[in-house]
């Protein structure tokens, strides 16, 4: 019996998107056999951005990325229903990166992606010049002094999360500080926030 992770459902709601996953691996990879997920993005609106208008192939990224570390290490198959053509044919680029950071991984410890349809999706024009990806270090904010205006965009993914709906007191820095940055430099921004840590097992997050 192959072992596998399927995503067998994804929906929007508002700034949200969710997600259902199958763990059929027997590994104990996720918390349970069957986990949801979300991923949210805080200030969304004001790119204009309509998750709900986007398609499944789309949608199924963030999610896609996340696991996709788990099917090299495990060598297991990732079930998708449809996966972004760009992303399909940069798997091989993606797993010489793991593998040269983490390995070097024998061949035979590949996992794979089957995809049930490859979307060629189509890039609206290019908003940003550059995307600085913002965890409020000190190379962040240098990467933000020297990369300001609105052609460029901050973009933080919370390191430490509980769950997207949880407003904490690190949360609430992490607000707070790429909000007030952005002011300074005149850029826009955008927070990413997840819940990976309560469906994936730590030891494999």
């Amino acid at each position: 019996m192959k072992r596998t992770i399927e995503l067998t459902r994804i929906a929007v709601d508002g700034d949200t998107v969710k997600y259902e996953i199958h763990d059929n691996t027997g590994l104990g990879l996720l918390r349970k056999e069957k986990v949801e997920a979300q991923i949210q993005f805080h200030n969304a609106d004001a790119f204009g951005f309509e998750p709900d208008k986007l398609p499944e192939s789309v949608l199924a990224l963030p999610i896609t990325l996340y696991l996709l570390p788990v099917t090299f290490f495990y060598h297991i198959e990732l079930i998708l229903s449809s996966i972004d053509n760009t992303l399909y044919h940069n798997i091989p680029t993606l797993y010489a990166a793991y593998s040269q950071m983490y390995g070097p991984f024998k061949e035979e410890w590949r996992g794979k992606i089957v995809a049930k349809e490859i979307v060629a999706n189509q890039m609206p024009d290019a908003r940003y010049d550059r995307i600085v990806f913002f965890s409020g270090g000190v190379d962040a904010i240098h990467a933000g002094i020297n990369n300001p205006g609105k052609r460029n965009v901050l973009v933080s993914v919370p390191s430490i999360e509980v769950h997207s709906r949880n407003e904490g007191a690190l949360r609430n820095e992490k607000f707070v500080m790429i909000k007030e940055f952005s002011r300074v430099i005149g850029s826009d921004w955008l927070l990413v926030a997840n819940d990976n840590q309560l469906w994936m097992e730590p030891t494999h997050c």
